[in-house]
């Protein structure tokens, strides 16, 4: 069990750097012809935030309450704190909401996704060692900095028309 984890880490650690020296050489090439740097998003921050950041956010933080944190719970949990982690670099690209080409304008919408990442990958780390107590810091971590880039970028009541589902993906 304790080797799994051990390659899984190992295994991550990989695929991420290979992401990373991807991601930057296809940066330098597309500077060099011209090229888009990046896949505009083809949705608004506000989806992107209700369809996966918000909704995999509840779940990791659900967690922290538990009593104990089963095996099947864990990969479950992985999977949510993976799609947190990647969902802070596509936040950092902004959307096409009316507002979002603004948001992205701003130093701090940067600094607010870059904020949500760490606190994520920390979530990550804690869940693939197991380590509830680890999670915990980081489920606060991740609360203190989805508000705090909600107290500047969005501090009145959802818009768009678009709404929390609790639980969505059990229907």
């Amino acid at each position: 069990m304790k080797l799994d984890r051990r390659i899984r880490r190992v295994l991550s650690a990989l695929v991420a750097a290979v992401l990373v020296l991807t991601a930057g050489w296809r940066f330098a090439l597309a500077q060099d012809s011209g090229e888009r740097a990046y896949i505009e998003p083809g949705t608004s921050v506000y989806l992107l935030m209700v369809a996966l950041i918000d909704h995999s956010a509840h779940r990791i933080w659900e967690a922290g309450y538990e009593d104990v944190i089963t095996g099947r719970e864990w990969q479950t949990l992985e999977k949510y704190a993976v799609q947190l982690v990647a969902s802070g670099t596509v936040l950092s690209l902004g959307g096409t909401g009316v507002a979002d080409p603004g948001r992205v304008a701003a130093p701090a919408w940067r600094r607010f996704s870059e904020d949500m990442t760490d606190a994520a990958s920390a979530a990550l780390l804690a869940i693939q060692e197991q380590d509830q107590r680890a999670l915990e810091d980081a489920d606060v971590a991740i609360l203190e900095a989805c508000e705090a880039c909600h107290a500047v970028f969005k501090p009145e009541a959802p818009t768009e028309g678009i709404s929390h589902i609790p639980h969505y993906d059990y229907f």
